[in-house]
């Protein structure tokens, strides 16, 4: 079975660079935004239109899709006063939320789904915060801090563990990283 991998931020800049990546790997890929991406490549793509804030629309998108292998999340809901909403408790709430209405269609009924990805940028480190270190590395202590990503670790890393699938956590944008047909 050939691996299928479901982006989701599709038309975001770490979207449009894990849609490129995984062409280029020869995979089959269906990217999710609310606008189509626009490839430097100019290749195409299976697309869907699909806010990830409705859950509703989000299972009647997922659950179809049952031959999907991959999931690379990079989707992001920001709010208009950027720095402020990245500590806000309704952001977070909203960013949880979307997580959870890609990740449970798709692990309920893709029976080959094996691996997950978490793309983020440096928020996690707290760069809205306090300087941190040019570039970020993984191995960089993170301050807790009122956080999504955190919580997005800890979801990623239970559902693995319910339904039998790897994750890699939360891979920055500082240091990219896709998974490689696991």
């Amino acid at each position: 079975m050939p691996n299928k991998v479901l982006v989701t931020g599709a038309s975001g800049l770490l979207g449009v660079a894990a849609i490129e990546k995984f062409l280029s790997a020869g995979w089959d890929v269906v990217g999710v935004s609310r606008r189509k991406p626009d490839l430097p490549s100019g290749r195409d793509i299976e697309f869907l239109s699909v806010d990830l804030r409705d859950e509703e629309a989000a299972r009647a998108a997922f659950e179809p899709l049952t031959d999907i292998t991959h999931i690379a999340y990079t989707a992001l809901h920001e709010k208009s006063e950027l720095v402020a909403g990245w500590s806000s408790k309704e952001q977070i709430e909203t960013n949880n939320a979307m997580l959870r209405n890609v990740v449970e269609p798709v692990a309920r009924t893709a029976s080959n789904f094996r691996h997950m990805s978490i793309l983020q940028g440096t928020k996690i480190y707290g760069v809205h915060l306090h300087p941190i270190p040019i570039p970020a590395r993984e191995r960089d202590a993170r301050k807790d801090h009122a956080n999504f990503f955190f919580d997005h670790e800890d979801y990623v890393r239970e559902m693995g563990a319910q339904h039998g699938f790897n994750y890699t956590d939360c891979v920055r944008s500082s240091s990219p990283g896709l998974p490689q047909g696991r």
